[in-house]
């Protein structure tokens, strides 16, 4: 006597009489699909009266446990930046788009013009002879590749785009630096 499983509607023996499904697999997704919702429901309240608990729990996790996470972040993201490129491209689009569009976001991104359009321009000339005066290098680690203008006095700081103000850094050193104050006797300038 053939039956009708319940959840994928294929025929099949039932190995007992009182058997609904075809296997074990269609009753498992069949009963998940079912109580989903209520589960959802469950996990949400669970989580808003809890809430306080278990970001205080992450945290310790987090200060415990916080170079082996850094770490494989690291690891995570130069395995996805070789495998896969563009994910690592779309990643960080969509993220700054994202931030962009918060009210801080927007804040931030408006002050950042402002502060940028009150500047002077670069004088293109004088930072060729103090991109010569360096050797065409990092002032900070001695690259030659991929330099690019880093304000000592950053921006938001109150930097300027005076020609002292400006030194010449790889990207991944501009990077790193952010938009911090370095130690005086850190920064090398030329002579």
């Amino acid at each position: 006597m053939e039956k009708q499983c319940e959840h994928c509607r294929k025929d099949f023996v039932p190995p007992h009489f009182n058997s609904k499904y075809c296997s074990i697999s269609c009753k498992r997704s069949f009963h998940s699909k079912k109580y989903r919702e209520r589960i959802k429901r469950y996990n949400r309240k669970y989580y808003a009266e809890n809430t306080d608990k278990y970001r205080q729990l992450w945290k310790d996790y987090y200060q415990a446990n916080r170079e082996n996470l850094s770490t494989r972040s690291r690891e995570r993201y130069h395995f996805l930046k070789e495998n896969n490129p563009d994910l690592i491209q779309k990643w960080n689009k969509n993220g700054g788009k994202r931030y962009r569009q918060t009210e801080k976001g927007k804040l931030a991104s408006r002050l950042d013009n402002h502060r940028r359009r009150c500047l002077d321009k670069i004088d293109k000339k004088a930072w060729l002879e103090k991109l010569d005066s360096f050797g065409g290098k990092c002032a900070e680690c001695g690259s030659s590749e991929k330099i690019t203008i880093d304000h000592i006095v950053p921006v938001v700081l109150g930097g300027t785009n005076a020609i002292e103000n400006l030194q010449p850094l790889c990207s991944s050193c501009n990077s790193s630096k952010g938009a911090k104050l370095k130690d005086e006797e850190k920064v090398r300038h030329s002579k």
